[in-house]
């Protein structure tokens, strides 16, 4: 059956309208986890530059993280991610001052060129932005004889968070600011553990030490990983890795964005030039 030039126009149209519109959702379901990541990102920024982490002192953080010790012993918090830690002082709704009020350092990985707040508090709603310092270990501070824990979550789809922590490898760095001090630790050793044991990371009186922890595989979450590194001096090297980070991270959100605002202009170009072919063609055959 041969097709009228009228009904062949109108289905050309449709056709190139839906490769269009497919294009378009398979670009927005590429960068969605980006977009999402350099927005997270942003609010990270709001988090950090607010007045109540910019006043906080190495006095005042110090005297934070006791008040948090203390409670969190005596509710007993073992795994992070159980219910107890991940429901432990929930907020509704949670702003960016709360967010800051509850920030006690920052989180710097060289290797994977990654880096996030740390929070005091367990709850599922600062696992979404960041790191969190599990209280029932030691301080970040650190010192011989200590050995504080930072969780952070992975497989979430907005934020890298956590999620390309196990990739880090024996030597690696990991590096710590409280207040405007820096701490350095290198790793000596990974293992995988189930839950009940995520708590068993051992002080050692000669050793001031550091682990991670995060759920792994990811969207499986049967296992924790801990990555654990001791105490090494902190060089001017690694300050140059820290800027690094904090420079990539600025470039990197925004390429993100510059994109995402030439694709939604180019595809209201394309839009706009396909309705006006077919409304062109129309009213040639009138």
């Amino acid at each position: 059956m041969k097709l009228k030039p009228t009904t062949y126009k109108k289905l050309e149209f449709l056709l190139t309208l839906g490769f269009v519109l497919t294009l378009a959702g398979a670009v927005g379901i590429f960068s969605y986890p980006h977009v999402m990541n350099a927005l997270n990102d942003r609010m990270v920024d709001e988090i950090l530059t607010n007045k109540h982490v910019e006043e906080k002192t190495a006095e005042k953080l110090s005297e934070q993280m006791k008040q948090r010790q203390e409670v969190a012993r005596q509710k007993a918090l073992q795994d992070p991610y159980s219910a107890e830690s991940l429901h432990e002082l929930s907020y509704d709704p949670i702003t960016i001052p709360i967010y800051a009020k509850h920030v006690i350092g920052e989180i710097y990985l060289p290797t994977i060129k990654h880096s996030l707040p740390i929070f005091d508090n367990s709850s599922e709603q600062f696992l979404q932005r960041g790191a969190t310092w599990l209280a029932t270990s030691s301080d970040l501070t650190g010192g011989v004889g200590k050995h504080s824990i930072v969780a952070g979550h992975s497989g979430i789809p907005h934020a890298r968070l956590f999620n390309e922590v196990p990739k880090l490898k024996v030597g690696d760095l990991i590096l710590y600011k409280i207040a405007n001090e820096y701490y350095a630790y290198k790793i000596f050793e990974q293992k995988k553990v189930t839950p009940d044991q995520s708590q068993k990371v051992l002080l050692d009186k000669n050793r001031d030490l550091t682990t991670l922890v995060t759920c792994v595989p990811i969207g499986i979450n049967s296992h924790r990983l801990l990555i654990t590194g001791e105490r090494v001096p902190f060089t001017p090297t690694m300050m140059k890795e820290i800027e690094n980070i904090q420079q990539e991270k600025k470039k990197t959100d925004t390429r993100i964005f510059l994109l995402l605002g030439s694709g939604c202009v180019l595809l209201i170009i394309v839009l706009f030039l396909v309705i006006r072919n077919y409304r062109k063609g129309r009213g040639e055959r009138k």
